[in-house]
């Protein structure tokens, strides 16, 4: 936290009566949530918000273009019980995860300068492509269990048509809406929301279907393995095949959030812009 308030306090006392550069830093943050098997709902529920924080770096590419490289670390949850559908809810499944990406993004600004001059509110629509980290896992009597390398679709069964062990580095393609206001010439505030697509139905571990029990707990995790697998709440395993995720659609998670985007301003930029306004003026004279 104090490192935020000290860039914040940097930003303000930056002296802005320079021109502006090309070049920015963002610094931000905001709320995740995340779409998928165990998250049925439109608009999601207040109890899967997780927090997020970014930093990148900003290149104007001209009045309309920017592009900007960025990281963001968050956390992302899954929780059957808050679903809508019966279903989902006697399932009973939960998950957590959390969340490295590093990607870069294009912004187009629906408006552009006005007769030369920065407009103090300005849309932008952004997109691009990221690379992301996750590793879901759910809490067992008081300990974090690995999901991925617990193999709860039967990816460790050697025998059967089950799914590989599925990668836990994967490709985003976040796509969004913002609106940038313009602080100051050096600082302005951004407050975006956007939608991370992605290419895995792993997200959460959820995708296809229930392994067969006997199986699964003959696997190197056994009985932890199949635990994990199902937690209906009448007590039944499932049986082999039956349908446990979608495996139709991919999983996604969603940013909305606000960062700071300080463009530091070029040293004597200001004083030549004088000098030629004031060798026009003594060209009238």
């Amino acid at each position: 936290m104090r490192f935020y308030i000290l860039i914040l306090l940097t930003f303000l006392t930056i002296d802005t009566t320079l021109a502006q550069s090309r070049f920015g830093l963002l610094i931000g943050g905001g709320a995740l949530y995340y779409t998928g098997e165990m998250n049925d709902r439109i608009i999601t529920h207040e109890k899967l918000l997780r927090g997020y924080g970014n930093i990148g770096v900003f290149y104007r590419l001209s009045n309309r273009f920017d592009i900007w490289a960025n990281y963001m670390h968050g956390q992302l949850v899954g929780v059957d019980s808050l679903a809508i559908q019966y279903a989902l809810r006697n399932r009973n499944l939960s998950f957590q995860t959390d969340i490295d990406e590093v990607g870069i993004n294009i912004g187009f600004r629906l408006l552009g300068d006005h007769k030369g001059r920065q407009r103090k509110v300005v849309p932008y629509i952004f997109a691009g492509v990221a690379g992301f980290y996750f590793k879901p896992k759910v809490k067992l009597d008081g300990k974090w269990i690995d999901l991925q390398g617990t193999g709860t679709e039967g990816q460790y069964i050697k025998e059967g048509n089950y799914p590989k062990p599925y990668e836990l580095y994967q490709l985003s393609i976040p796509a969004g809406i913002g609106i940038e206001f313009s602080l100051s010439r050096a600082l302005a505030l951004r407050v975006e929301a956007a939608r991370h697509f992605l290419f895995t139905d792993y997200l959460d571990d959820v995708s296809g279907n229930y392994a067969d029990s006997a199986s699964l707990a003959a696997t190197p995790n056994g009985l932890v393995a199949v635990e994990m697998a199902s937690n209906n709440k009448d007590g039944n395993y499932p049986q082999n095949g039956e349908q446990r995720g979608n495996i139709k659609t991919k999983d996604s998670f969603t940013h909305i959030g606000v960062s700071l985007l300080w463009t530091p301003v070029r040293k004597g930029a200001a004083h030549t812009k004088k000098k030629k306004k004031k060798k026009q003026c003594d060209a009238y004279h």
